[in-house]
């Protein structure tokens, strides 16, 4: 119930083992490594987002959502190609990724999963 509550499926029945890589993360989630990887890369994009009223945790929600076709997350974002790719390279200069890089790709991923499992307890504004 804990983690359909974060997930913010709380309208619905689900059943734990429908959760995916959740149920990996949700087990994870409390060591202090797993902790501290997806705050040095998702921190300073909420950061931004809440300094600058921006919107780029959103849009790497969108672009793994969109399995990194950036057409279709502009789209979904309701952005014009080139903010979407300005905002792509402001996410790699922020996280310090280089999202050509497949093991790359992968970190951003695992650590906006992380994010999205953080209780909203810890004072953070819910990013969903």
């Amino acid at each position: 119930m804990q983690l359909g509550q974060r997930l913010k499926l709380t309208n619905q029945f689900v059943e734990f083992t429908s959760l995916g890589i959740y149920r990996l993360l949700y087990g994870l989630e409390n060591q202090t490594d797993v902790r501290h990887f997806a705050e040095e890369i998702m921190r300073p994009l909420a950061e931004y987002d809440q300094q600058n009223r921006g919107s780029l945790v959103k849009t790497v929600e969108a672009y793994f959502s969109h399995h990194g076709n950036i057409s279709q997350t502009a789209e979904s974002l309701f952005v014009h190609r080139n903010t979407l790719l300005y905002r792509m390279e402001r996410i790699q200069e922020l996280t310090h990724l280089q999202l050509d890089q497949a093991n790359m790709r992968l970190a951003l991923h695992l650590a906006l999963k992380l994010w999205q499992l953080r209780p909203e307890s810890e004072g953070e504004p819910p990013l969903l």
